[in-house]
Formats: structure tokens, sequence, C-alpha cells
């Protein structure tokens, strides 16, 4: 087992006793850890994290397309009120 302390808490149980254990696999040392592999509740959180990340590009996506919208329908009309000033 390594000295090395992970200061991040364990995704399992919460308790700060993670560490990198041997094989370089993360560990956490509470022995009623739900998961003391932790390695399934860490890519759980990888997992959440993608979406959120996707979620987040959605609507980033949909606010430009609404801006773009926005500026057509704009410029559509600063054109449709120059025509009508030259008719």
């Amino acid at each position: 087992m390594s000295d090395e302390k992970i200061r991040t808490p364990c995704p399992a149980c919460g308790a700060n006793t993670l560490f990198i254990g041997s094989g370089g696999h993360l560990t956490c040392s509470v022995i009623g850890c739900k998961e003391p592999g932790v390695e399934r509740a860490v890519n759980g959180l990888k997992r959440q994290l993608r979406i959120a990340c996707a979620e987040k590009r959605v609507a980033v996506a949909r606010i430009a397309h609404a801006a773009s919208e926005r500026e057509l329908q704009e410029a559509l009309y600063a054109e449709s009120v120059v025509v009508a000033a030259h008719d």
C-alpha cells in the first residue's frame, strides 16, 4: 500500500480515506465502505459529468440558435424598414 493520500473524499462513503493501493488502484480504507475499490463509483461520477457536459453543450447550442434567429429577424426588419423608406 502506498502512503500517498488522495485529498478527494471517497465517492462511495464520503470519508477522506482514499489512497493508491497495490497495482495503482484507487482504494478507500474505511472498513464499512460499500465499495472500497471505488472504481465503479468513480466511473459513475465520470458518466454523470459526461451527461452534465452534454446537457450544457445542448443548452449553449440552443442559446446560440436563438441569438442567430433574433439577429436574422432584426436584419430582416431593418431591411424591410430600408425598403419601405425607399418606396
